[in-house]
């Protein structure tokens, strides 16, 4: 228990250093209980002012020392008293706050945190069936044992909708656009009940799943992931190609290389090779890419299309129109650069973002400057959610939302070569 502690500490000392988001410096962490690390981390988060003034007020009482020189893992600790579930078999719980409990109940009724989490969009929580190393047949006979019902999908997309609002308990349903995608009640804790042991299944949000089902691929091809941690869609584009042909997965981080490398190797891909770059320094005529025909880009961006108290919580202003220009000025020139790899045949570039200074800005501009090389192509068609009809390439791409769509936020583009 004290381990996941010091995790979460640790995760909070880097977040002051701003030089990572919460959510990747928890991807990163290769914690066993990254469920509870999650949880701390976001209360720590939601709860800070109450929690520093407690600490400060704590070493004044005690003078124990722990406080002033731990200062991140007290303040977990004291979440942890305050909000979370004691444990006592904690050693750094026993030592530094339940001996005092007393105290620290006065300190906890001085300091109420009255921070209101403001009220999130409910989306389902959706599950992809990892075929090369499973079939839907054994995981519905796997969830049947296991207590789950499946629900029939219903014939028409609303009623499919009308269906995932309302799914309650241990039912679940297919998914209505997506092969092999199963839904879930929002809430189901999906990490207690071990859904992704072994890579049978992978814990992926339906939104996701569409930049793959844009590219159109088939086994035998060669495609470029060009930022591809943490993996998913990268391990999806495995499944549809059936592990025949190969992908380039590039991943700038040696840090984030490895943790998809991992994930690769346990969702049993075996067609992938792993590259650490920065793909704006790749050179699309080297050798290595010249069979290259069909590239994923999703770059960097706000990630605001999140339904996850992990961007709620540590963002607590609307993002800055700089931070949004200096993300689309990236963005835009990762998307020229992908449309540069000389047998290219169609590239996808995906946002978790609602902003449209990251989606449809970038589109139309990327589009009229590299107008001669590429053009533009309206993806997924059977999709009715289409960008902002304001921009010339709006009914060409699509937009998914939580109120609309049940999923993440999330915007898809699909240009092909002239």
């Amino acid at each position: 228990m004290d381990q996941v502690y010091r995790e979460a500490a640790n995760i909070l000392r880097q977040l002051d250093t701003k030089q990572s988001s919460l959510r990747g410096l928890i991807f990163e962490n290769r914690s066993e209980r990254k469920g509870m690390l999650t949880k701390l981390c976001c209360g720590v988060c939601t709860h800070r002012g109450q929690l520093e003034k407690m600490r400060k007020k704590a070493y004044k009482k005690t003078g124990n020392n722990f406080f002033v020189d731990d200062k991140e893992l007290a303040i977990v600790l004291l979440y942890e008293f305050c909000h979370g579930k004691p444990n006592r078999s904690s050693h750094l719980l026993r030592i530094n706050i339940l001996k005092g409990a007393e105290l620290f109940e006065k300190l906890k009724a001085k300091y109420a945190s009255h921070v209101q989490v403001p009220e999130l969009p409910t989306v389902p929580k959706y599950v992809r069936i990892n075929s090369l190393i499973t079939s839907a047949q054994e995981v519905h006979q796997y969830l049947k044992s296991a207590g789950w019902e499946m629900l029939p999908v219903p014939p028409s997309r609303k009623k499919a909708k009308e269906l995932l609002r309302t799914m309650k308990g241990y039912q679940y349903c297919c998914d209505f656009h997506v092969e092999d995608l199963l839904a879930f009640p929002h809430g189901s804790n999906l990490f207690a009940e071990g859904f992704n042991k072994d890579g049978y299944l992978v814990i992926q949000d339906k939104s996701t799943c569409l930049p793959v089902m844009a590219l159109e691929l088939v086994p035998g091809m060669t495609v470029l992931d060009a930022c591809a941690a943490p993996g998913n869609k990268t391990s999806y584009m495995a499944t549809v190609m059936k592990n025949e042909g190969h992908i380039l997965a590039v991943e700038i981080s040696e840090k984030r290389k490895q943790v998809l490398v991992d994930r690769l190797s346990s969702f049993g891909v075996t067609c992938c090779e792993v590259l650490c770059s920065d793909f704006l320094s790749l050179n699309p005529c080297d050798k290595k890419f010249q069979n290259v025909t069909h590239v994923l880009l999703d770059p960097p961006c706000s990630g605001s299309g999140i339904v996850s108290r992990l961007g709620e919580i540590t963002d607590t202003e609307q993002i800055s129109e700089e931070r949004l220009l200096r993300l689309a000025n990236l963005q835009a020139k990762m998307l020229k650069h992908a449309c540069f790899f000389p047998n290219l045949q169609r590239c996808v570039y995906s946002t978790c973002s609602v902003y449209e200074q990251e989606n449809e800005m970038v589109v139309d501009h990327v589009a009229k400057k590299l107008q001669g090389r590429v053009h533009l192509v309206r993806v997924l068609p059977e999709w009715k959610h289409r960008g902002h009809s304001s921009y010339e390439c709006g009914d060409f791409c699509i937009r998914c939302s939580p109120k609309r769509d049940l999923t993440n936020g999330f915007f898809v583009a699909a240009f092909e070569r002239n």
